[in-house]
């Protein structure tokens, strides 16, 4: 499995395992996941192809904000509200959602994580290495690259903020 196929795996295990937690969180690409337009938590991923395009390895960090978030400036960030969640019980819960999506096809993984995202049309900033963008989400190219409404390049990498 290549690491940007990984990126939405983990997003779609992370989003599920919080999601009885608290109403209305979603996805924003390519790695975090936000409650109220407010970052509760979000993946790194760190990985390393090898000869012929084969992934050698790969480490997936997850970080989520269940009884509290930390300020960061110029960012709104939340934590779950009501009592926290055991962390063994996020994690045990993140681990099955990678287990259930790891082999779903690539299709079923793009549909399920824009369906858990922020509506398509949502107004978003883009800042990739060579400019600053601002458009609409059109949801994700096939190999889950982000696409904005009237670009016709996908983006495959960017921060990312909504409008």
């Amino acid at each position: 499995m290549q690491p940007g196929r990984w990126a939405l795996v983990a997003g779609l295990a992370l989003q599920s395992a919080l999601s009885p937690y608290a109403a209305g969180i979603l996805l924003k690409w390519p790695n975090d996941v936000l409650l109220d337009g407010a970052k509760l938590g979000g993946i790194l991923i760190d990985s390393q192809m090898g000869q012929g395009g084969v992934l050698d390895w790969i480490v997936i960090g997850f970080g989520a904000n269940l009884a509290q978030a930390p300020a960061i400036a110029g960012r709104r960030t939340v934590h779950l509200a009501g009592p926290a969640p055991m962390p063994r019980m996020i994690a045990e819960s993140v681990v099955a959602g990678l287990d259930d999506w790891a082999s779903a096809d690539m299709e079923d993984i793009r549909d399920a994580w824009v369906a858990r995202a922020h509506p398509v049309g949502t107004m978003l900033n883009v800042q990739t290495p060579g400019a600053h963008l601002k458009g609409a989400f059109a949801g994700l190219a096939p190999g889950g690259e982000l696409l904005l409404s009237g670009r016709g390049e996908p983006i495959s990498s960017a921060e990312i903020s909504l409008c």
